[in-house]
């Protein structure tokens, strides 16, 4: 038998879901976390920091690569990862400006991150929408203090979206349209992906690289004492048991309540909108996004988070290479449940509380 959670710890992540199919396991879940570890491994080196108010971490194995030359190309990494960030952030100067300004010059990369944006927002029908800052600043979100907006407000907001046009040609971006932009955790992830390209092009041959809620890694687990991840599990019972897997090379994001959480009427909720309505998603608790690359990655849990557990998995299906892991409440069965693809049902948590 599994042990249910206790309405106390459940009742602020309430909400309705619909009937699904894929892969489940039912467990107690608290919030969803990276774990970054320690390095004691003498041909390991890391390297933490933040930048635009997010932390990072850069962690390599440099075999074959001499410890000094890995330290040039991770300093070279850590270099394009802030300045990448620095580029698209929401809070970044060129984002500012292009929301305020509605043209502003950029460099090349920024065509590519524009594109990529359209790109995913087409193919999950809008549950990923990067034009949704104008709603988001309604909510208050960027300052962490929420409160719903006025009805009218958010009706002309939502309004605004659909006639916000992202162009971008020979170093110019300009904003067609009153609404705004956020790339959100696909400008994390782009900023991982310009970090990684500079470890591989150094030949680091294994690393890890995080940025606020994003993950990268190649060549295998990075730290052989920690996995890369865990699920943090609520108060339970001493003789409780837990496995946690290792993800595969490739990328993850997350979005998680204790991360980026806010207080609605007593109820903690993550910070996703659902971008058809503008009001506070309620398709999941947690969602992980996987993909090889983790501009895609970041870009695929804010649109599972909101997609519905149904659709995930059926999306999936026809867009491959790619992964989800979602937590929600479910009323019919009283407790939390978590559902994954095939992708990643054996290298997520069976970590289940067990009664023996």
């Amino acid at each position: 038998m599994l042990k249910k959670l206790t309405d106390n710890w459940i009742e602020p992540f309430r909400s309705p879901v619909n009937a699904g199919r894929s892969v489940r396991n039912r467990l107690s879940i608290g919030l969803l976390g990276v774990i970054l570890v320690g390095c004691n491994a003498e041909n390991t080196i890391r390297v933490t920091g933040s930048v635009e108010g997010e932390p990072y971490e850069i962690t390599v194995i440099h075999e074959g690569v001499s410890a000094t030359v890995a330290s040039e190309v991770i300093s070279q990494a850590e270099k394009k990862l802030k300045q990448h960030y620095e580029l698209l952030a929401y809070s970044g100067d060129v984002i500012e400006k292009l929301n305020e300004d509605r043209v502003a010059d950029v460099p090349a990369e920024f065509e590519n991150v524009a594109a990529l944006a359209e790109t995913i927002r087409n193919a999950t029908e809008g549950a990923y929408d990067y034009r949704q800052a104008g709603v988001r600043d309604l909510w208050r979100f960027y300052n962490r203090n929420a409160k719903p907006p006025e009805v009218g407000e958010l009706a002309t907001a939502l309004a605004d979206v659909p006639n916000t046009v992202l162009e971008v040609k020979n170093g110019k971006a300009s904003l067609a349209g009153r609404g705004m932009i956020d790339f959100g955790l696909l400008a994390q992830g782009s900023a991982v992906d310009a970090a990684a390209d500079a470890l591989v092009a150094g030949g680091i041959p294994k690393a890890k690289i995080s940025l606020g809620q994003v993950v990268r890694t190649w060549g295998g687990k990075v730290d052989e004492g920690k996995n890369l991840w865990q699920v943090i599990l609520p108060p339970l019972p001493e003789d409780s048991v837990y496995k946690v897997l290792t993800p595969p090379d490739g990328s993850i994001a997350y979005i998680h309540p204790e991360i980026i959480g806010l207080e609605v009427k007593d109820s903690v909720r993550a910070r996703m909108l659902d971008p058809f309505t503008g009001q506070l998603s309620d398709s999941a608790i947690a969602s992980v996004g996987w993909a090889d690359e983790a501009a895609v990655a970041g870009a695929y849990a804010e649109a599972f988070f909101v997609m519905g557990r149904r659709n995930v998995f059926f999306w999936i299906e026809d867009h491959q290479p790619a992964g989800a892991y979602l937590v929600y409440y479910s009323k019919f069965d009283e407790m939390m449940l978590c559902e994954t693809d095939a992708h990643l049902a054996n290298c997520l948590s069976d970590s289940l509380p067990l009664e023996r």
